[in-house]
């Protein structure tokens, strides 16, 4: 079970103040002296027995008020811990980007500081759990077999296979093998995916749709690989947006260029480009601090 807010969970002592103000409160009986009885009638113990219980009864209620308010602030959920225990099917994708060559630290750099997590994954997983390995960026020279496994040295073999490319990684695209990948497990069986990456965080919070994409039982856990502070601009080809229709010959298109400045300093930046008829463009763009932009420019096919 997990908390939303755990937060709340420390008040919960205060679920036993009923119990407190039962004692503190409870009302005294009083010594009365008559000189005669006779025009009292009896009282029926059976009277006393009833009322003590209606006073348990109504302590009780009072205590599990205050408990059942606690632990509704608390939020909880009923959910595995992410990929670890049980009959789990879990795909680990590993970013083997270009960017992935970054230092991580003055010591080691970040793809095998990614592969390191990813085996500790690997050995906090349960027995019945299955897993698989999928780069980022699928390398034709390397043979990672995309079959769940639980052979835990078979997956390790596969984590030390990852190695870095020189593309830039398509997140959708390695979406998509992860979906196909996950099929493979049983209906009724858990599944999560994580995520060793550098990506930032807009990338995920645009690719990344875990209930729409792997299906609404799916954990999908980002494991954020940081690297050493870049000082200066950074710009970033986020995304080549292309005709979505059949292309005709002499005919004038437009292509939409993606520019990100994933920094926090102003950035100027030149873009060159060469099309099929070796003709070769450039255009300058300036970008503020954070912001995206499109730049579009125009080709005719021959």
């Amino acid at each position: 079970m997990g908390f939303a807010s755990p937060i709340f969970l420390t008040v919960l002592p205060l679920s036993a103040l009923p119990v407190l103000f039962h004692f503190l409160m409870k009302r005294r009986e009083a010594r009365l002296k008559f000189p005669s009885l006779m025009f009292f009638l009896q009282a029926d113990p059976k009277m006393r027995a009833k009322r003590r219980l209606k006073e348990l009864l109504l302590l009780a209620s009072r205590i599990m008020l205050l408990l059942l308010l606690i632990l509704a602030l608390s939020g909880p959920s009923l959910k595995n811990v992410p990929g670890i225990g049980g009959n789990l099917a879990i795909a680990i994708v590993i970013d083997n980007s270009a960017s992935m060559d970054g230092p991580a630290s003055e010591e080691s750099r970040k793809l095998p500081q990614a592969r390191e997590a990813a085996r500790s994954l690997i050995d906090a997983l349960d027995e019945d759990a299955r897993a698989v390995v999928i780069p980022l960026v699928p390398d034709p020279a390397v043979d990672i077999s995309l079959e769940l496994t639980s052979d835990k040295e078979r997956l390790k073999d596969a984590i030390d296979d990852v190695r870095r490319t020189e593309a830039a990684g398509s997140t959708a695209n390695a979406f998509s093998r992860t979906r196909d990948a996950l099929q493979q497990a049983p209906r009724d069986t858990g599944r999560a995916v994580h995520f060793f990456s550098d990506l930032h965080e807009e990338t995920w919070g645009r690719e990344a749709r875990g209930g729409d994409i792997f299906g609404e039982h799916t954990d999908v856990v980002f494991h954020r690989i940081g690297g050493i502070g870049r000082t200066g601009a950074n710009v970033a080809v986020e995304a080549v947006n292309t005709p979505g229709r059949p292309l005709l010959p002499r005919h004038n298109y437009n292509i939409d260029v993606i520019l990100r400045n994933t920094s926090d300093a102003n950035a100027e930046v030149r873009v060159n480009y060469e099309d099929s008829q070796d003709e070769v463009s450039s255009f300058r763009k300036s970008l503020g601090p954070g912001l995206a932009e499109a730049v579009q420019f125009a080709f005719t096919p021959e």
